[in-house]
């Protein structure tokens, strides 16, 4: 079995999954059998200007890894309207081997749209895919609710409305395990929703109780986590407090997912969370014996999602 994934591709979505993080470290995915599929990497993000394109090619498990051994270099790389007109085209960047920056205007992704990406190969080999985009998403109400789950206790202030000084604000200075944190919104049309955690601190204090973990695991907690995909029919998801394991600034996005993403991520639970770390929620959608690649002609994703999101301060639990 080949590993075509393997550190190197689907950095887009581990990316957007952990925030603002460049440590690009995604988990291993299975390959087709043959050696040398191309691997496509890209998500847009609905009122995001179009993101980098990670092209690389599937190598054997017993390989030694490098980005430059598996880059796929001098491809055409276009992003095209559902009717063929060239929105995007795309060159070969300068900095990481195998990606693709958009060359030339760079319009924002709009909702309910379709994109179709064209990858013509130096060698002649062709890879396309097609992703419609969500609809806009906007979660109406952050709160805070009672142990219970019953009643709010408050509704938080929000990064649209505050920005950085959302950490400052006492509604959203929230000592852990208090209560529950909900979001509330009005559903789209989408297949289900993935929700990522990310800690923005770099040294800040556990804040879950250290004893219950060995010396290993310790060492395997991360700031960064993500969730399978989940349904949110009732048009709400609450972030359960053992998604957190440090103080401090804490940032949530909840993203709105296309098929495309919404099938490699329920086929591949090396997505459900960033490598390293644990995933949180409940699975929606069965085990597979391979990830499910909308892409003709290769393998990876094509996506699209829209997304919100809100910060908070976790303070030290309450004694």
């Amino acid at each position: 079995m080949t590993s075509s994934l393997r550190r190197g591709a689907l950095v887009a979505l581990t990316l957007i999954l952990a925030g603002c993080s460049t440590d690009r470290e995604p988990g291993d995915l299975f390959a087709p059998s043959n050696e040398g599929t191309i691997v496509l990497d890209a998500v847009l993000i609905v009122d995001a200007p179009f993101p980098s394109v990670y092209l690389s090619r599937s190598a054997a498990l017993d390989e030694d890894f490098t980005r430059d051994g598996v880059a796929v270099r001098g491809a055409d790389v276009r992003i095209e309207s559902g009717g063929g007109e060239i929105l995007v085209r795309y060159a070969d960047a300068i900095g990481p081997a195998g990606r693709y920056d958009p060359a030339g205007p760079n319009p924002s992704v709009l909702p309910e749209t379709e994109y179709r990406i064209r990858v013509m190969t130096a060698d002649g080999e062709l890879v396309t895919a097609v992703t419609q985009t969500p609809a806009r998403f906007q979660v109406t109400d952050w709160v805070q609710l009672d142990a219970r789950g019953e009643a709010v206790q408050e509704t938080l202030a929000t990064v649209r409305d505050l920005g950085d000084a959302v950490f400052d604000d006492p509604r959203n200075r929230i000592p852990y395990a208090e209560g529950l944190l909900e979001a509330r919104f009005d559903r789209p049309d989408v297949p289900a929703f993935q929700v990522g955690v990310v800690n923005l601190e770099e040294d800040s204090d556990l804040v879950v109780d250290s004893s219950i973990f060995s010396e290993e695991d310790l060492q395997d907690l991360d700031r960064q986590l993500s969730s399978p995909p989940l349904a949110a029919d009732a048009a709400t998801l609450r972030l359960p407090w053992f998604a957190i394991f440090y103080g401090g600034r804490t940032m949530v996005r909840i993203f709105a997912l296309d098929e495309n993403w919404y099938d490699l991520v329920r086929t591949s639970p090396e997505l459900s969370g960033q490598a390293g770390a644990v995933a949180f929620g409940g699975n929606l959608g069965d085990a597979f014996d391979r990830p499910v690649f909308h892409v003709q002609g290769g393998i990876g994703l094509f996506g699209s999602a829209s997304v919100d999101s809100n910060a908070f301060f976790v303070l030290p639990e309450e004694k």
